[in-house]
């Protein structure tokens, strides 16, 4: 009964892929976040992402827990990690074996700090985390709700919501949810930001939404997802300060709602930050409940 801990190579890829959809499938859920996965599509193809590590957990030869840290935004103080360990293979050491590599390969760059996210986090996860010396960062509640009889939603007065045009460039996307998240955002908002998202797998155009005012002048995006055939996400909602107050995030959000409810989706789920009592507010007004939750542990390191 051998746990050993390896880098991954290309030729990896449909062994961590039956990693994650074993998580998945026991978790009922999402497993790493969105980003993630492009990357791992990305190395499946060969195209090894920059700052970005991936470690296979192995227990007697067979592949069945993932490690990944990724360097988000260059320079970045912290490094983010995902750790996942098949649910037939768990309470063998595997998870703190990757976590072993993990750390030691994070203690090789000039990051201040590693970040783990725990998905679907229980009890265990809290437990494991303060064994290995990682404290507790933020929660993120993952919340939903069906889109049986949702319905439109008047748009109050001085505002028009519209599906994204070909003359809503990145430079303007980028503006709008840099100026709606301020220092609050998980990534940098920049032109480069929005391009990449637009070359992701599941993008669709139609899928994103503009809120604008009188003047034309853009003031908000709901850029909604379809996750499968009938699950639908909020993907990112915001509105730049000076629209707030007015209704229009409760519009904004109720019309991608619609948009997906038009395109086959019959539940929507979203993630939110559970410190933003606002946004946490909105969502339940608007019928979403706390299916679950993902949470982050940190450590500091080269210290």
């Amino acid at each position: 009964m051998v746990v050993e801990v390896r880098e991954a190579r290309p030729a990896d890829a449909a062994a961590i892929n039956a990693v994650v959809m074993a998580c998945e499938q026991q978790g009922g859920g999402e497993m790493i976040d969105d980003r993630e996965r492009h990357r791992l599509e990305r190395f499946a193809r060969g195209d090894r992402p920059e700052h970005w590590h991936c470690f296979l957990g192995t227990f007697d030869g067979e592949v069945v827990g993932l490690g990944t840290v990724a360097r988000p935004i260059d320079p970045a103080t912290d490094l983010v990690a995902e750790l996942l360990v098949d649910p037939h293979a768990r309470r063998r050491g595997i998870a703190t074996a990757l976590l072993r590599s993990m750390t030691a390969a994070a203690e090789k760059t000039d990051a201040r700090r590693i970040i783990v996210w725990g998905r679907h986090a229980n009890p265990g996860t809290y437990a494991f985390a303060a064994t290995a010396s990682f404290r507790w960062l933020r929660t993120l509640a993952v919340l939903g709700r069906p889109l049986l009889g949702i319905e439109p939603t008047p748009v109050p007065d001085g505002f028009v919501i519209r599906p994204l045009q070909d003359s809503d460039d990145e430079p303007l996307l980028a503006r709008i949810l840099g100026e709606a998240f301020g220092d609050t955002a998980d990534e940098e908002w920049v032109p480069e930001t929005i391009a990449e998202r637009r070359r992701r797998s599941w993008y669709d155009a139609a899928d994103v939404l503009i809120a604008a005012d009188a003047t034309g002048e853009v003031v908000g995006v709901h850029w909604t997802r379809r996750r499968t055939e009938t699950m639908g996400e909020v993907h990112i909602l915001g509105l730049v300060p000076s629209a707030h107050g007015r209704g229009l995030g409760r519009s904004l959000l109720n019309a991608g709602l619609v948009h997906l409810k038009s395109r086959g989706s019959e539940h929507v789920i979203l993630w939110a930050d559970d410190a933003n009592e606002p946004a946490i507010h909105l969502y339940e007004s608007g019928e979403f409940s706390v299916e679950y939750e993902d949470v982050a542990f940190g450590r500091r390191l080269n210290v």
